[in-house]
């Protein structure tokens, strides 16, 4: 998992709107894939051939050429590894031809999920027409309904697997969210006018009224946050702040935005308990099983003083991502931290020891 920070992006985001939500929409059924050439196996089935209430779907469009497509194919293999068994097929949709992808996949080893050349673009032109950048992912469930769509590093991916392969997804919830997330869309194309017309008093009106549409949702309190900053009105940040973090509460990505809010921050400027309240409901958020979570979570406890704890933190990130490298260095660090920690106290006693 990736958490990311867009505190720093709130103007690009304003002025680029996430465009309209593709078809197909949650709960709509979800289109054939038709493959021409596939690698690492055929699957048993895939959506759109009569196969019905057996297997549920990851079906996502990648690309050789795109870096965060190969940054994701651990985590999305991870993900096959873990839900096989209750019935998850994995499928990677590419448009690029054979001889491209082939060399690619047998070099990737860790890309161990269905692969699939995409026939004629049969299958891209009917999931992917309207959404803006790869990978993108869609979550199809046994009687062939989009339940999610998104990038499949978004934490809410896993745990709508759990949820679906375990009878307990709540489609119509799950629809609503979509419902208000097309009428925040709205909200943000009126935003982008009274932004270009400098309308200050319409431009916190329509923030306002995007928090009570998706209060769910981080972006809406952050560029609050920016433009608060942008029209020295700072001193209303630290009540915005408390209203975000209790708003974020139950959204994984939100605490992990919290969190590299304050560690962005120069010390005096941090909130060290609104850091370890964050932090701590992520860690809950993530069932402990997300090694990016607990990579987050061992950094503030480093940042806190909790070395020791940290430490062990970062060695069960390790354990959980296989020894990803980015996770081992982490690691190492801690350790060398700890044993630097261990030196000058030392070097200090002897000092007043001597005096």
């Amino acid at each position: 998992m990736m958490i990311r920070s867009i505190a720093a992006t709130a103007a690009l985001v304003i002025l680029h709107a996430a465009p309209a939500l593709a078809s197909p929409a949650i709960g709509e059924k979800a289109p054939p894939v038709k493959v021409e050439t596939w690698f690492n196996g055929s699957p048993s089935a895939v959506p759109g051939d009569g196969v019905k209430g057996h297997r549920v779907f990851l079906v996502e469009f990648w690309a050789t050429w795109c870096g965060p497509c190969i940054q994701n194919i651990p985590h999305i293999a991870k993900l096959q590894e873990k839900y096989r068994e209750g019935g998850l097929i994995v499928l990677g949709i590419s448009n690029e031809d054979e001889e491209t992808v082939a060399p690619f996949v047998k070099k990737m080893k860790k890309m161990t999920y269905h692969v699939g050349i995409d026939d004629e673009m049969a299958t891209t032109n009917k999931y992917m027409d309207d959404i803006g950048g790869i990978p993108h992912a869609y979550l199809v469930d046994k009687g062939g309904t989009v339940v999610w769509s998104g990038h499949p590093a978004n934490p809410q991916l896993e745990s709508t697997i759990k949820a679906v392969l375990a009878g307990k997804f709540d489609l119509e919830a799950a629809k609503n969210k979509a419902t208000r997330k097309k009428k925040l869309e709205s909200l943000m194309e009126d935003f982008n006018e009274a932004y270009r017309e400098q309308d200050k008093d319409e431009m916190f009106k329509l923030l306002d009224k995007m928090m009570v549409v998706v209060p769910e949702e981080m972006k809406p309190y952050m560029m609050k946050r920016h433009f608060l900053g942008e029209f020295d009105m700072e001193d209303q940040i630290p009540a915005l702040e408390k209203k975000m973090e209790s708003a974020l509460r139950d959204s994984l990505e939100g605490m992990g935005a919290i969190v590299e809010m304050e560690l962005g921050r120069p010390p005096p400027e941090r909130d060290a308990e609104r850091l370890w309240r964050c932090a701590m409901r992520a860690e809950k958020l993530a069932e402990g099983e997300d090694p990016g979570v607990l990579a987050m979570v061992a950094r503030v406890q480093c940042e806190l003083g909790m070395i020791d704890i940290a430490i062990k933190t970062q060695a069960r990130a390790v354990e959980l991502s296989d020894g990803e490298e980015v996770h081992e260095k982490a690691l190492a660090y801690y350790k060398t931290a700890k044993t630097l920690a261990r030196r000058s106290q030392s070097t200090a006693s002897d000092g007043n020891a001597s005096r």
